[in-house]
């Protein structure tokens, strides 16, 4: 039985994978100069930082304002800001 994570957790992965695939990317566009690496690191750092703007949502509702949910603001923000890397993807 598979035991289930917060998502707390998913969002806090979700930054250091998508912060590891940036990172590589970023690193082969040093190494080759791809435009497409590029836009690659670009993506993918961007869906990093907006998870990491909702898990630090998480975290200030968890530990400073206690109110059982999120922000909605910073939770469309941070959803705002992975959807500049999703459309870097796809471009």
């Amino acid at each position: 039985m598979m035991s289930k994570l917060s998502p707390r957790a998913l969002y806090l992965i979700g930054f250091v994978v998508g912060l590891a695939i940036g990172v590589i990317a970023y690193i082969g566009y040093k190494n080759t100069g791809s435009a497409t690496l590029f836009r690659l690191s670009i993506a993918f750092l961007s869906i990093s930082v907006g998870f990491f703007v909702v898990w630090t949502g998480y975290m200030a509702e968890d530990f400073v304002l206690q109110k059982g949910q999120i922000e909605r603001w910073v939770q469309t923000l941070g959803i705002g800001i992975q959807t500049v890397g999703y459309f870097f993807i796809a471009f």
